[in-house]
């Protein structure tokens, strides 16, 4: 595999560097001497690679290669530390609580606003001021008032640096957005902001977007919500309208990459661009052909820069550039090595596309198609041409039977190939197996080239679109018809929840697997099967051990970072834990991922209970009944958790919870408490609060404003109370013996 892309010796260490610098970036990057004396070493290293020459004896070039090795994984880390640094922006926050500070700013929409229930999701670019030029996710609330995209806008807000979430197997928003180039998130109320000027002079980017949006009410204009949504990800990738129930369906089935623009649409779009001009180009001169070569990878980049540059299509992108480049000088293009060229690229312009997940599901299923395909066999049934004597041509009937059994076949082993090179991952992000995924290819390839074609057809033909509208509604009813007949099949989808050290492990397997496949001689042979059995044992023992490990769920308490609604979970066990919810169907939705990931791999049986039913006495009896064990008498006291009005008693510590304000009198002595949550609609001040409950803790919730977020981190500093802000530190998460959940 190294000799079929020699740049992989570049492109491993730097991705393992890359890797590292992410997981050190907080404890070692803000070393400057550190980062100076990592730059003397990988110049060393290089000037040592370098001087040491191509030619030299053998006991020196594994000195040379262990140079060069160390000098990519360092600019690996290198590379990541320079990226995070550049995104690394200082906001205005008060002096003893560290609280962001509200300002007046002045910004301009950058991109298409959202329209939410009640207020606008937008970009903002600061035009003035220290941190100029910068990017901030807004919320401005008051819907009535229209924004449009290049409008200047003015408001006073308070912008909160990108914190992570930190909820148990949830995915950080935060790195999302920084790795889209936004460095802060603001809430604006209304009258606070309004639009100072009409629309600004737009850039080109802004430009494309505006006419992605035109295409996109195009669809709306000819299609149902439903079709609209579909053909606006596939083709404009647009995937902001496609509703939960669709990409269930697409990702249960193995056929999400149809909905994220990549290498296949790509593929598609350029062979219809080859079947047409390429075709007319080939019967013409040579500077025609490469003036029409030119013209096709510039609609590539074009296509690209239209549907924002998402990573699998720059991806694509890059290695359809390469391969025609390479064609134009006549060179035969080795697609592996075109792989690893365009990946190597893209890490050293942004090296934080190593943690996209489009980015690594892309990367796995071009390699496993170019690595894994050539192993499977090709039946020589398939040949048109007769290989023994008489030598006269085949039946017209027979030609076509073979070249339909040969399609099918192709689509079955690049599909098979595909899936092997992405099941781990897919197995990891989203905790599913499709084992199906191999026959959805027979009907969702077909229908994306009919797709992408007529798309195609409809955007540039106005005239054509009555049209085109019905043919194209038909065949993604058909298409969608295809894949619920195979997700009804049983045993179509497996969940699974594999570690990362598992992921590693399977791709070490495959990797052993083909070296096994092409080894030439006997004893490389046996030596790569004694290592992909040596694989499967160690997966095996890891197997064993996760699995008695997720068995025996350690008891917690946990206070989660979820965005307006307080969600405290107490787990006794595997069977006994009890989520007390401000809102139970907002703590389902906003704990969604954590319970896939979480919550299902350790086989939780979770009881969702409202935190509104704390503050009375029927309402903590009630409670009472619902967390009762089973069987137990009517009136036994349950043994794992017991309510009182504001207080749960847990493990033998007490929680109280305030989420309204208290009575007028306060009790003659303080309640002594463990914690003490406060919620959304807790207004009372801290002393007052001190007269009821005596706290060894205060524990902020995610759902309070900050407007009494930050008074209540001032009284707290200045009584001198430990406080734990869950907004800015994560989700409060507290361990807890065993012998202590016992009555």
């Amino acid at each position: 595999m190294i000799s079929a892309s020699p740049l992989l010796r570049l492109l491993l260490p730097m991705a393992a560097g890359i890797a590292l610098g992410e997981c050190t970036y907080n404890r070692l990057a803000p070393q400057p001497d550190l980062t100076l004396g990592l730059w003397g070493v990988v110049v060393a290293a290089v000037i040592g690679v370098l001087a040491s020459g191509r030619k030299v004896r053998w006991t020196l070039r594994h000195v040379q290669n262990g140079l060069f090795v160390v000098a990519a994984f360092l600019l690996g880390v290198l590379l990541l530390w320079g990226e995070r640094r550049g995104q690394a922006v200082v906001w205005p926050t008060h002096d003893n609580t560290a609280m962001p500070l509200a300002a007046n700013y002045r910004a301009r929409v950058c991109d298409i606003p959202k329209p939410t229930a009640k207020a606008w999701r937008a970009r903002l670019l600061l035009m003035d001021g220290a941190n100029r030029g910068q990017t901030l996710e807004a919320i401005l609330v008051d819907r009535r008032r229209p924004l449009r995209l290049g409008d200047v806008v003015v408001g006073h807000f308070a912008v909160r640096p990108l914190r992570p979430h930190r909820n148990p197997g949830q995915t950080e928003r935060a790195t999302f957005l920084r790795r889209q180039g936004v460095t802060g998130t603001a809430l604006c109320f209304a009258r606070r902001w309004r639009v100072l000027s009409a629309s600004t002079p737009l850039t080109l980017k802004e430009r494309a977007l505006l006419l992605r949006e035109r295409w996109v009410a195009q669809y709306h204009a000819h299609f149902p919500a439903h079709d609209m949504a579909v053909l606006s990800a596939m083709t404009l990738g647009h995937r902001g309208l496609v509703d939960a129930e669709t990409r269930a369906l697409y990702s249960e089935t193995g056929a999400s990459h149809v909905l994220a623009l990549s290498g296949l649409h790509l593929a598609i779009l350029y062979a219809l661009f080859e079947y047409t001009l390429g075709a007319w180009s080939r019967r013409r001169s040579l500077p025609c052909q490469v003036g029409v070569g030119l013209l096709g990878l510039g609609l590539i980049w074009a296509f690209a820069f239209l549907t924002g540059f998402p990573t699998s299509l720059v991806r694509a992108a890059l290695m359809f550039s390469i391969v025609r480049l390479l064609l134009f000088f006549s060179r035969p293009p080795r697609p592996l090595h075109s792989l690893t060229l365009a990946v190597l690229v893209m890490l050293v312009v942004s090296p934080s596309w190593l943690f996209d997940v489009g980015f690594q599901l892309s990367c796995a299923a071009v390699a496993g198609i170019l690595i894994l395909r050539p192993l499977l066999p090709t039946l020589q049934w398939f040949s048109l041409r007769p290989t023994l004597p008489p030598y006269t041509p085949l039946p017209r009937f027979t030609r076509w039977k073979k070249s339909a059994v040969r399609f099918v076949y192709e689509l079955l082993a690049v599909s098979l190939a595909a899936q092997a090179g992405t099941a781990p991952l897919v197995a990891y992000y989203f905790n599913l197996l499709p084992l199906n995924g191999i026959f959805s290819s027979l009907v969702v390839i077909p229908a994306a080239y009919l797709l992408l074609s007529g798309s195609l057809l409809f955007l540039l033909l106005p005239f054509a679109r009555s049209l085109l509208a019905p043919f194209l509604s038909g065949v993604l009813g058909a298409m969608e018809s295809g894949l619920r007949l195979l997700q009804a099949l049983p045993g179509s989808v497996l969940t699974v929840h594999p570690t990362l050290f598992a992921v590693g492990l399977s791709y070490l397997f495959l990797l052993s697997c083909v070296a096994f496949a092409g080894s030439r001689t006997a004893a490389l042979r046996r030596r790569f099967l004694f290592v992909s059995l040596g694989l499967l044992l160690v997966g095996g023992v890891h197997f064993a051990y996760i699995s008695h490990r997720r068995a025996r769920v350690a008891p917690e308490v946990r206070l989660y970072h979820t965005t307006g609604v307080t969600a405290l979970h107490f787990i006794a066990d595997a069977r006994h834990s009890y989520l007390l919810a401000t809102d139970t169907l907002r703590a389902r939705r906003a704990l969604a991922q954590t319970a896939r990931r979480d919550w299902d791999a350790h086989n939780l049986n979770v009881a969702f209970l409202p935190l509104s039913a704390l503050s009375t006495a029927e309402g903590c009896t009630a409670l009472q009944q619902r967390c009762a064990p089973a069987g137990s008498r009517p009136n036994a006291s349950p043994t794992l958790i017991d309510f009182s009005p504001r207080v749960v008693l847990f493990a033998h510590r007490r929680w109280a919870v305030v989420r309204e304000l208290l009575p007028l009198f306060p009790p003659r002595e303080p309640l002594t408490v463990d914690y003490l949550v406060l919620t959304r609609g807790a207004r009372n001040h801290i002393p007052r609060l001190l007269r009821f409950y005596r706290p060894r803790l205060l524990l902020l919730a995610a759902d309070l404003s900050d407007h009494y977020r930050l008074r209540y981190l001032e009284e707290a500093v200045a009584l001198r109370l430990p406080v734990f802000d869950v907004d800015r530190q994560g989700a409060f998460l507290e361990k807890i013996s065993p012998v202590h959940t016992s009555p």
